[in-house]
């Protein structure tokens, strides 16, 4: 497992990857360890999918993130854990931040806390949105890289139809 969980969204993806939030991996127990780990890595923009309490538990995370990346190439979206983002969440603030990312050939982490649930669902919207999978192809792509796209629906809080269902309405951008 590479540090922080850092992997594209599938292996032809080149801007777009997932990692565990700051504090989750021994490589990266701090936030400034974090940054300097994925700024290392080449990471420019930050997708960042903690809830608020979440953020809350660190002193300063969004603006450490402002600082080290610029303003604009950071997004807090927050998503409580072991949920499904809302379809508009995803649709209009989560996925045109990552087509901003990849048309200016930008590295893009998103992340949540283990960098698995939240993650692997976003990711999995990524595939389906700008690479044409069909949702179950993107879950089960996600997944083998270590995610798991389906948490939602593993802790009862999502149908996997839902899942599909929320996947399906980022289809569309494709050209």
């Amino acid at each position: 497992m590479p540090a922080c969980r850092l992997a594209t969204a599938a292996p032809e993806e080149e801007h777009v990857h997932g990692a565990c939030g700051p504090g989750w991996d021994p490589a990266a127990r701090t936030v400034d360890g974090w940054v300097e780990f994925m700024r290392a890595e080449g990471i420019e923009r930050v997708c960042c999918l903690l809830s608020d309490a979440q953020v809350a538990e660190y002193d300063g995370l969004l603006d450490d993130y402002r600082a080290a990346f610029g303003e604009a190439n950071v997004s807090h979206v927050p998503v409580a854990d072991h949920t499904l983002m809302a379809e508009a969440t995803l649709a209009n603030e989560v996925i045109p931040f990552l087509e901003r990312a990849v048309d200016d050939a930008a590295p893009v982490v998103v992340h949540c806390r283990a960098g698995i649930g939240r993650t692997g669902q976003t990711l999995a919207g990524w595939l389906v949105h700008a690479h044409g999978y069909p949702p179950t192809a993107a879950v089960e792509t996600v997944s083998a890289r270590h995610r798991r796209p389906d948490d939602a629906v593993r802790a009862g809080n999502a149908t996997r139809s839902e899942l599909v269902e929320l996947l399906n309405a980022v289809g569309s951008g494709v050209a």
